[in-house]
């Protein structure tokens, strides 16, 4: 029985979606700040 490996595991993943989520809305906020600058 190790449960805590499996906790582990899954708290990593989280930190990796939240840095993906994070990535992604900054990639987001450029590309409509390029949008607003062409305008």
């Amino acid at each position: 029985m190790n449960p805590p490996k499996i906790v582990v595991c899954y708290e990593s993943v989280d930190r990796g979606l939240l840095r993906y989520q994070r990535s992604t809305m900054v990639q987001e906020l450029q590309g409509y700040g390029g949008l607003l600058v062409l305008r």
